[in-house]
């Protein structure tokens, strides 16, 4: 498995960050909130770890505490995120779109 870079590692890290803190603001711990969602405790460890999770796993996160995918990007650690060069090609959205 390749390393990840430093960006890719503090993108891990937020993404983990911001899955704990999500959960923790439903007011239930890894278990009960593993219960409601039905996954087992270990997978919500993991996730809150950085490890094991995708962006269909993050949807599926989202839509357990009920908001939307953009929603959990739309905070304030993920605004002004450091560029990778290769995406410096990619138009962003303007607003009201």
């Amino acid at each position: 498995m390749a390393r990840l870079d430093d960006i890719d590692t503090e993108l891990k890290e937020k993404i983990a960050l911001r899955i704990k803190a999500l959960r923790m603001s439903t007011g239930k711990i890894q278990s009960a909130f593993a219960i409601d969602a039905e996954k087992d405790r270990q997978t919500i460890n993991r996730w809150e770890g950085g490890r094991g999770i995708s962006i269909y796993s993050i949807n599926k996160f989202c839509k357990d505490i009920g908001i939307e995918l953009w929603e959990f990007f739309r905070y304030r650690e993920f605004l002004n995120f450091p560029e990778k060069d290769s995406n410096k090609d990619i138009i962003p959205l303007k607003e009201n779109q």
